[in-house]
């Protein structure tokens, strides 16, 4: 009877609890302060659950909780934290009354900043690595549109209805990091809105953002390298003040105010929290980066991050970062939000996870929009945040546009007559885009066509594995009298390991160098004004087909096949607006027997391509089944064969191998160094017609060229002739520069707010025929944020002296234009 009875009690205790556990309970309040003001941001942590929420702008709080709570911790820095212990079955509002941090209680500043620092590297190993359930929300503003331009203003600059909320997006996702080359990402819901796509913003560096690092980097925002008030020699660079302490569960706090020694340097300004345990951890951090503290893109930082201790360990609960940027008045911000649940920190050395090169994957099950997000959020959206993501939200085609870095069309307006000469005009839909572009982008002007005009149209079908290309080009010189045109057709697919497969032909018009060193709005402008005809050309009818493919990660593998006729073309007109008409040389380089004043021989070639590039470490993301690879700082290696292929068809007969590495290294604060090294031989060379001699990247004008080639972005010569060392022989290149950042412009009181960038260089060229050319170079980048002005002297033999000025502008005009949703005006 008595084991009758103990099981009785057991089974309606068991349904008892059962039942508990299955109710949803509702846990609402508010966060106030001594005097009952709301405190709104504060973070409440459900230790059991591993829940995390934010308490709204007056402070109030209110989330369903499928499992009761018993323990409630709630920090806001600058306050003192409160742990509240109360019954599993407890259901009735609360009000959490929160004290500022006590600033008169004294302790020893830096002598606390010296034991945190001693413990540096045992946290460094066992608090950075980490495994969470989180939520992200990225927010995009502009503040304050200062002026406007007509027809400029909502088509390439921002107009008036760009002000306010411009982006949204939303992601929840488990993350797992290790370092820069381990980690890994799996979405579970994910939405975008907003009049702006913001591509290269999805990926802030905010991964591994931890002052446990002695140097912290900021990618894409600086290349500077900042110190960590927790690093080995924090006293050359911080002084430190207390400002008071608090006790969290069995923990001393110490807050602890930061300042830079020096105004100017890569140093951060804030507060720092730190528990007074074992080994001196963080307890939060609120700190900032200023115009004066060398930043490049943004100009100022905002940083928090808040940590805190349960019986499981030491974990953190949020991480915030605010970016404001402000250029002629035009001032905006992007602010980060992430939210960690069930977080935990590991050591590597004791772990045995596994990273693959795939770190990200978002398909259309992913894509989740409207009342599913209540549950999902920590927090409440503002009005304007729900009013955007409502009425502004992304299609799905969109968002993948934006994740795999392509353009997405925003086109929401009917198409008019001035749209042709003005913005030209992307038509969109789900099947297909069609781009048109303006009819002033095609003008230009050349000795050997004098006016012309040239006009294509970009179509891009979309199919559900696969993407069919289409542009049609037509140009016209009215000197000339002659009509160019050519068609280009591709054919990408299997998008998991992108295949594509592409065809090109027509009667065409190119420059002999076919990496197009001379930008033709620069060649126009030099011709008409200065009588300077930089640009060569020649004639062809051809036809090419290509291949491109990646037989796995990290390779990427290129095949091409051209069959062409080639004819010289001559100069037509001596046309100029100032200048002097004789100052014009003949069309055709000089390099006898090959080439001559005169001309070339016409001939038929068939031309054979193998290209070949490693990266290595290539990490990538997979969108709706399409692999994107991410860009990476590792050594790239490439290599490439040329064939000329005799034939009775064809009189082109050679062999030219060439073979590359490209580099990069960050050297802490001393800056960022580039380098791209390679060499080629024409194995065999008898009969090489000059169109596939061995052209360099040269500069004749004031204005620099970016490089054509993403597998060589520093190879360009500032002083050197376009034609004058090309080759048919040996040949070996060297490109070298390093950027100091703001090591020595940024620590000058009246240059640091212009966050200007020192640099130096040194290219080098060797080819049989010409000998050594060597070129030194040094400059100022990051002007207005757009412009590099470099000072360039080329060494020809050792013997004759080229020195040279150069202006360079890093500005693509139609970013706006192409990431801005136009909406009906």
């Amino acid at each position: 009877m008595k084991h009758r009875f103990l099981i009785f009690i057991l089974l309606l205790q068991g349904l008892w609890a059962g039942k508990l556990y299955a109710q949803v309970f509702n846990l609402e309040g508010n966060v106030v302060d001594t005097k009952g003001n709301g405190i709104s941001g504060a973070y409440l942590i459900f230790e059991e659950t591993g829940e995390l929420m934010l308490s709204g702008d007056s402070g109030r709080f209110n989330l369903k909780l499928e499992n009761p709570v018993h323990h409630l911790l709630i920090k806001k820095p600058g306050y003192a934290s409160r742990k509240l212990y109360f019954p599993y079955h407890y259901d009735e509002p609360i009000q959490v009354s929160l004290e500022r941090v006590d600033t008169t209680i004294p302790f020893d500043a830096e002598r606390i900043v010296r034991l945190a620092a001693a413990h540096r590297e045992y946290n460094e190993n066992n608090f950075v690595c980490y495994e969470a359930l989180a939520y992200k929300k990225n927010v995009a503003r502009f503040r304050n549109i200062p002026f406007e331009i007509w027809k400029i203003s909502g088509t390439i600059i921002p107009s008036h209805l760009d002000s306010g909320i411009v982006f949204v997006s939303e992601k929840t996702a488990d993350f797992s990091y290790q370092d820069a080359n381990h980690f890994d990402e799996k979405v579970h819901s994910y939405q975008t809105a907003g009049r702006f796509s913001i591509p290269g913003w999805h990926y802030l560096p905010d991964l591994d953002i931890s002052l446990y690092h002695p140097k912290i980097f900021l990618k894409n925002i600086s290349t500077v390298a900042y110190n960590s008030p927790l690093s080995p020699r924090s006293d050359q660079h911080y002084r430190f003040f207390p400002a008071g302490q608090y006790y969290e569960g069995p923990y001393t706090v110490y807050r602890i105010r930061v300042e830079p020694n020096k105004k100017y340097s890569p140093n951060f300004s804030g507060f720092v929290e730190i528990y007074g345990d074992s080994s001196y951890s963080l307890a939060s951090s609120s700190l900032k980066l200023m115009n004066h503290n060398m930043l490049e893109v943004v100009d100022s930082v905002d940083f928090e991050q808040v940590y805190y201790y349960t019986d499981s360990g030491y974990h953190q609960a949020i991480q915030k970062q605010q970016y404001y940027m402000y250029l002629l008045g035009f001032d905006g911000s992007y602010t980060t939000y992430t939210f960690f649940k069930n977080h935990h920190y590991f050591n590597p050395d004791s772990t045995d996870n596994h990273y693959d090169a795939q770190v990200v994957s978002l398909a259309d099950s992913n894509i989740i929009r409207g009342e599913a997000w209540k549950k999902l959020r920590p927090f409440k959206l503002s009005l304007s945040e729900l009013r955007v993501l409502r009425e502004e939200s992304h299609p799905n085609r969109w968002i993948f546009q934006e994740q795999t870095e392509v353009d997405p069309l925003f086109e929401e307006r009917p198409f008019a007559w001035y749209d042709l000469f003005a913005a030209g005009y992307d038509f969109d839909s789900s099947a297909f885009t069609t781009k048109v572009s303006p009819i002033w982008y095609g003008l230009g002007y050349n000795t050997v066509e004098g006016p012309y005009i040239r006009y294509n149209l970009e179509h891009t079908r979309y199919y559900p594995n696969s993407e069919l290309y289409l542009r049609p080009n037509i140009r016209y010189g009215f000197s000339s009298k002659k009509l160019y045109y050519d068609l280009k057709v591709s054919y990408l697919f299997d998008l998991h390991r992108p295949k594509k497969i592409g065809v090109q032909a027509g009667h065409a018009i190119s420059q002999f160098n076919s990496d197009q060193p001379i930008l033709p709005i620069i060649n126009s402008l030099y011709s008409l004004i200065l009588s300077r005809n930089y640009m060569k050309l020649y004639g062809q009818d051809f036809v090419k087909i290509t291949y491109d493919f990646e037989p796995w990660n990290g390779l990427e593998a290129g095949i091409k096949a051209e069959y062409a006729y080639r004819f010289p073309l001559y100069n037509s007109t001596d046309f100029r607006i100032i200048g002097n008409p004789y100052a014009f040389t003949p069309n055709n380089p000089d390099f006898p027997p090959v080439i001559t004043h005169d001309g070339f021989k016409e001939h038929r070639a068939i031309s054979l391509q193998l290209s070949l590039v490693y990266q290595f470490n290539q990490l990538y993301k997979m969108i709706n089944g399409r692999k994107v690879n991410l860009s990476s700082t590792d050594p790239k290696i490439y290599l490439n064969y040329y064939k000329g292929v005799p034939t009775e068809f064809s009189q082109t007969n050679f062999d030219h191998i060439n073979a590359g590495i490209s580099l990069q290294r960050h050297f802490g604060h001393v800056g960022l160094s580039k380098m791209d090294i390679n060499g080629g031989h024409f194995l065999n060379s008898a009969y090489v017609p000059f169109v596939d001699f061995r052209h360099f990247n040269g500069v004749q004008t004031f204005f620099l060229q970016p490089a054509p080639r993403r597998t060589n972005s520093i190879r360009q010569f500032s002083t050197l002739p376009y034609y004058d060392f090309s080759t048919n022989d040996f040949y070996f290149e060297l490109h070298f520069e390093h950027d100091f950042s703001g090591l020595l412009l940024g620590e000058a009181p009246f240059l640091a707010p212009l966050k200007l960038h020192a640099f130096i260089g040194v290219n080098y060229l060797n080819t049989p025929g010409s000998d050594h050319f060597t070129e030194l170079f040094i400059g100022v980048d990051n002007i207005l944020n757009v412009i590099r002005l470099e000072f360039a002297g080329g060494f020809d033999n050792f013997l004759n002296f080229k020195p040279s000025i150069r202006i360079g502008v890093d500005f693509d005009y139609r970013y706006y234009l192409d990431h801005r949703k136009k909406m009906p005006q």
